[in-house]
């Protein structure tokens, strides 16, 4: 999923991945804020259904990965979890106090 910005200057736009010249990049900065704050709302959602199926007995990552997608709870690019996904997620709500 790619987020398109312009630039209040020049009237450019362009995917956060892309950046710019110079003035683009206190846009750019903008857009991983913005990137960075949907991530954090979507750690705010999930880890509470990941503290219930911890409390239910599974403790591997794996385990948790494969309770989320039986139970559908969307990724953040609509695909499938794994381990490292839910590692990163579980990483990302220790940094905010989850």
């Amino acid at each position: 999923m790619s987020r398109h910005y312009e630039c209040p200057k020049c009237h450019h736009t362009w995917s956060v991945k892309q950046g710019g010249g110079t003035h683009h990049k206190a846009a750019n900065a903008l857009g991983v804020k913005s990137i960075k704050a949907d991530a954090d709302n979507r750690a705010r959602k999930v880890i509470p259904k990941i503290n219930f199926i911890k409390h239910g007995g599974i403790k591997t990552l794996r385990g948790i990965a494969a309770e989320l997608n039986k139970q559908k709870v969307p990724t953040p690019r609509g695909g499938q979890w794994s381990a490292p996904s839910v590692q990163n997620l579980i990483r990302r709500a220790r940094v905010l106090g989850l």
